[in-house]
């Protein structure tokens, strides 16, 4: 236990979670880009967050739905991708967008997209 918690926590301080340009005040629905520094793949997912009512207590739900995955162009910046999105996706005219980034390459569904949901659910205020 006390191994896997080491290892938790040396993922976690691999993973930054930064917002992309302005954060707006609606944040419960936005884009969540995935990227290792040193790779000019990443992963673009969209995400809602809600609240849950059971049995009298409140819970967060996450939901994420991966919408593309691309390679960052030379001099090209994940704001640009952010306008692209907005354009493309019209539905959220202002999104709040954050960036995951980590330091070096992890495996990404085992290790680097679960540790990106649970900052992302973490940072998000609803």
């Amino acid at each position: 236990m006390h191994e896997g918690k080491k290892m938790y926590d040396w993922v976690d301080d691999q993973l930054n979670l930064d917002i992309v340009g302005i954060l707006p005040v609606y944040q419960r629905e936005g884009y969540l880009f995935i990227h290792a520094e040193g790779s000019f793949d990443y992963q673009v997912y969209r995400y809602k967050l809600s609240r849950i009512q059971r049995m009298g207590e409140a819970f967060r739900a996450l939901k994420f739905n991966h919408l593309q995955s691309g390679v960052l162009k030379p001099f090209e910046t994940f704001n640009q991708l952010k306008a692209k999105l907005t354009k493309q996706f019209k539905d959220l005219p202002t999104p709040a967008v954050w960036l995951a980034s980590a330091k070096f390459q992890l495996p990404f569904h085992e290790t680097l997209l679960p540790m990106a949901k649970r900052k992302l659910m973490l940072q998000v205020k609803i």
